[in-house]
This record gives C-alpha cells, structure tokens and sequence, in this order.
C-alpha cells in the first residue's frame, strides 16, 4: 500500500513540474505573440503617417529607406 501511494505522489511531483513548464512556455508565447502584433501594428502605423505625409511619393520615400538600411 504504502508503495503505490509512494508512486502516486511520486507521479504527481512530475506531473506538476511538467504543467509548471507548460505555463511557463504557454506565457513566453503569449508574450511573444503579443509584441509582434504591437511591432506589426506600429510598422502599419508608420506607414500611414507616412502616406499622410508624402501622399502618392510615399513609396518613393519607403524603398530609399529600405535601401539605405541594406547598405
């Protein structure tokens, strides 16, 4: 008896550690997912101040960053 209740807590110390990391990884990727939503939603916002701005040029304006930016 006391063996198998042994082995029970025994599987329950692992099972638990095991959820703990899950939470853990399941929290990071929350986290992750988040940013790159908020990256994403800042880029689009850019973006638009930009076509604000510059109007039908504004693409004119995007490619002579992206070169200067490869350089």
């Amino acid at each position: 008896m006391t063996a198998i209740r042994d082995a029970a807590t025994e599987s329950e110390v692992v099972v638990r550690d095991i959820t703990r990391d899950i939470q853990s990884l399941d929290l990071a990727k929350r986290n992750l997912v988040a940013s790159m939503n908020a990256l994403k939603r800042f880029q689009m916002l850019g973006k638009s101040v930009i076509h604000v701005f510059f109007g039908d040029t504004a693409h004119l304006c995007l490619n002579s960053q992206r070169v200067r930016s490869t350089h």
